[in-house]
């Protein structure tokens, strides 16, 4: 269940009806994980229960196989949203639950993209700007900076899914990785270029940024890479092999 604070309760079965319509389309998605009733006199949005969140367990030594069937699941999800000009905003791998089978060996069930209340709906000829959308940790470089984010954000956010059933979460910076004066931020930028921007790519995304004032961020980050301190881009990862 989910529960909110609005003003009143007028104003939260409004919200209530807006969220109703705005997935009233989708509801039949089996891969969104859609409020079930809502219980106006207590402010509650009513879901599904599922057992598991894909974060917890890649932690705990997810097959591969069983990784790629419940990402199959959750880009089904994305893919309706998207198809109705709905944009998630915060995808991330403890926004993909799933509902085990059975405890003693993996054995997947239903799989629901969850979280879908920070969905916007958003007209193909906008986007959605000044905000940072989702998790410092799963958001594009666009959503750091504020925006313009779209459909293109959520499938940077999926990518980083793939990547972390493999490894380590991408953009995880642990306080042991800091410097004296060092923040986070700083190291995440750093590893979006570094790790996913060929000099093509950040081009265009200093151009879709426009006169953003993260475009000079962006160009101090690129400007700190050389030959004694390249970039280690993805093409010479070398990924797990677990079955």
């Amino acid at each position: 269940m989910s529960t909110s604070q609005p003003a009143n309760k007028t104003d939260w079965f409004a919200a209530g009806l807006d969220y109703e319509d705005l997935f009233r389309q989708i509801r039949g998605c089996p891969n969104l994980r859609i409020s079930c009733d809502m219980i106006p006199e207590q402010c509650i949005l009513v879901y599904q229960y599922l057992s598991d969140r894909l974060l917890s367990l890649t932690q705990t030594g997810l097959p591969i196989q069983a990784a790629r069937c419940i990402l199959g699941d959750e880009l089904c999800g994305l893919a309706a949203l998207h198809n109705h000009d709905i944009v998630h905003t915060d995808i991330k791998l403890n926004n993909t639950l799933i509902n085990r089978k059975q405890t003693g060996s993996t054995v997947i069930g239903h799989v629901g993209l969850a979280d879908l209340e920070d969905s916007a709906r958003v007209a193909p000829d906008s986007d959605i700007v000044e905000k940072h959308a989702g998790n410092w940790m799963w958001r594009s470089s666009e959503a750091h900076a504020s925006g313009p984010v779209n459909k293109p954000s959520d499938m940077f956010s999926f990518g980083v899914c793939i990547f972390a059933v493999h490894k380590p979460v991408t953009f995880a910076v642990s306080e042991e990785e800091l410097g004296e004066g060092e923040e986070i931020l700083a190291h995440v930028l750093e590893r979006h270029i570094s790790y996913f921007a060929d000099e093509e790519g950040l081009h265009a995304l200093l151009k879709w940024l426009g006169d953003n004032p993260w475009v000079e961020k962006f160009k101090i980050t690129q400007g700190g890479f050389d030959k004694g301190y390249p970039r280690r881009s993805i093409s010479i990862w070398k990924m797990s092999t677990r079955s």
